[in-house]
This record gives structure tokens, C-alpha cells and sequence, in this order.
């Protein structure tokens, strides 16, 4: 499966994307920095499924010590959204397309 995704980032934000084309099926590996820089460990983070209607949560996550987490599988032609929590608090949003 082949397919491309989309991410937008907020005002001055930078997101940095791996490709890993052998990577079967697509899956997000992501780490979550502090404004400082800073791994986030602990932060929950919700993948919902946003086209069409009322995002649908399709999993969760808890990043790990060093701020990393993982989301898969995904599927080319969907829209998600990622929400991210910590200390009880949204922390960011980040919408992802495939094509």
C-alpha cells in the first residue's frame, strides 16, 4: 500500500515526518517535545477518525519516557485527528490527511 500523508501544523510550529516506505501498513511514530524541547513523557494521546461527520476515537496512546508514541494502522484516503492531554488538560490538536 502506498499512499501520502498530510500533516498541519500549527502557527510557528515545525513537525518533523519519517518516511519509512517498508513499513507495511502506514503507522505514525511520533514524539511529543516540550515548548523547551523537551521529551513529554506521560501525555495521552487520542487518534479519532474525523471525515465525514463527529470524529470516532480508533485507539489510544500513552507516550513513553521519551516523549514517543505509536499509532497504526493507517489508512490511506482517511482523515484523523490526533488529541493530545497531559496534567488533566488538551495539550494539541494535529489533524493528519492520507491521499
Amino acid at each position: 500500500m502506498q499512499g501520502r500523508f498530510y500533516f498541519r501544523p500549527g502557527e510557528g510550529e515545525r513537525i518533523e515526518t519519517e518516511l519509512r516506505p517498508e513499513a507495511e501498513p502506514p503507522s505514525l511514530l511520533a514524539t511529543v517535545l516540550s515548548e523547551s524541547g523537551e521529551p513529554v513523557s506521560g501525555a495521552a494521546a487520542i487518534l479519532f477518525r474525523a471525515g465525514g461527520g463527529p470524529p470516532q476515537p480508533v485507539s489510544c496512546a500513552v507516550t513513553d519516557e521519551d516523549g514517543q508514541l505509536f499509532f497504526g494502522p493507517l489508512k490511506a484516503g482517511e482523515l484523523y485527528l490526533v488529541k493530545l492531554f497531559k496534567a488533566g488538560g488538551a495539550v494539541r490538536q494535529l489533524e493528519i490527511a492520507g491521499d
